[in-house]
């Protein structure tokens, strides 16, 4: 992973969702082209972003990921 971080041709602060023009999103934006489809296509009920997260926290926890 550290390899991967540090290519010439990463940027490791950069952006994860840009537009096409490579500037930041916004909430609307990144729900209607990036999450809604992404639900859409792994065939799950639509969630706001914030349940996945809750979720995914959860589930590191419950497996003894250390977040201290």
């Amino acid at each position: 992973m550290l390899r991967i971080r540090y290519l010439p041709h990463q940027q490791p602060d950069g952006l994860v969702f840009k537009s096409q023009k490579g500037k930041p999103i916004d909430d609307h934006t990144f729900s209607q082209r990036v999450w809604k489809p992404l639900c859409a296509a792994a065939e799950v009920e639509y969630r706001v972003p914030y349940a996945a997260r809750h979720r995914t926290i959860s589930h590191l926890i419950d497996q003894g990921a250390n977040f201290f």
